[in-house]
């Protein structure tokens, strides 16, 4: 997942998040398609992801901005673990963030426009 670098305002390099699990979801109905996931580390840390909603991340004292309910069981992620309005809002700060210089850009931009550009580009 990449960070947000919240001092410079961009999204960082990659990095593994190793107290993540991800678990792929067996389901009978397809897959809706890649799409953004966050989460929000217990420093307050932001990761952004394109992930498919066949998966779904756990964590112990993380929370997490994810597609809980296309699971076949949304009860498996316990509820402190889902994302608050604060980290909502981060999270769409992150998922609309620039790369950093050198960072390659995510597969493409989420729900970022506004009057034709990108949140960061019309400097909100």
């Amino acid at each position: 997942m990449n960070s947000l670098d919240v001092t410079r305002g961009c999204l960082g390099a990659p990095v593994e998040l190793s107290a993540v699990c991800d678990t792929s979801v067996n389901r009978c109905a397809p897959s809706a398609g890649l799409g953004p996931v966050c989460a929000i580390a217990p420093d307050g840390g932001v990761f952004v992801a394109v992930m498919t909603d066949n998966n779904m991340l756990t964590a112990t004292g993380w929370r997490f901005d994810q597609p809980v309910y296309s699971f076949p069981n949304p009860t498996a992620i316990p509820a402190d673990q889902f994302a608050t309005r604060g980290d909502v809002d981060a999270c769409n700060r992150a998922k609309c963030a620039l790369p950093c210089p050198g960072v390659q850009p995510l597969a493409y931009f989420f729900f970022c426009m506004d009057a034709g550009k990108r949140d960061a580009e019309s400097g909100e």
